[in-house]
């Protein structure tokens, strides 16, 4: 009907990628903000529905290595992990509200981003027959090191309100 659904905003993505001499790579970045907007449930009233939490100023920085060739081979041969992958998330504030969130999801399932998410998910598939027929010899093991800072999950009696229930999930670390 021609109806705004939902509003998705992002704000200040920096992204600094360094090729290195023998097939290293290494990338490292930062997003400002990343905002979502319930534009439809309550007309004239959008509410946040994903957002940072006061005093936090940027969403994401990310660090990812990748060694060459070489000491890729030797470290995969020591059975170490041959990349990483550094993650830091500031607190976020989440306001679930199911009607919303399942008309999004089922908007963007029907059209392009569906189309893509159904072939990635085939593409994913497809690479982890071919790791599980060939062996784990040549898999790429990753040091994964991720920080997410207490997020607030909240879940409103209705559309916007102020009532409903508050889960603050503390600090979350995987290493």
């Amino acid at each position: 009907d021609g109806q705004q659904l939902a509003l998705f905003a992002m704000r200040e993505l920096v992204t600094d990628i360094s090729l290195q001499p023998g097939g290293g790579m290494s990338a490292s970045g930062q997003l400002g903000d990343l905002t979502a907007q319930d534009m439809y449930t309550v007309p004239g009233q959008p509410y946040e529905m994903v957002g940072l939490r006061e005093d936090e100023q940027s969403l994401l920085t990310f660090q990812y290595n990748s060694p060459s060739d070489a000491e890729r081979s030797r470290l995969r041969a020591a059975m170490q992990c041959d990349s990483s992958l550094r993650l830091r998330m500031s607190s976020v504030r989440v306001s679930y509200w199911h009607p919303a969130f399942m008309r999004t999801v089922s908007y963007l399932q029907d059209g392009v981003l569906g189309a893509l998410v159904s072939a990635t998910a085939s593409t994913v598939v497809q690479v982890a027959r071919s790791v599980l027929s060939n062996g784990a010899g040549e898999a790429s093991a990753i040091a994964l090191d991720v920080e997410v800072g207490s997020p607030l999950l909240l879940l409103p009696a209705e559309a916007n309100s102020p009532d409903g229930l508050r889960a603050d999930l503390g600090s979350i670390a995987i290493r």
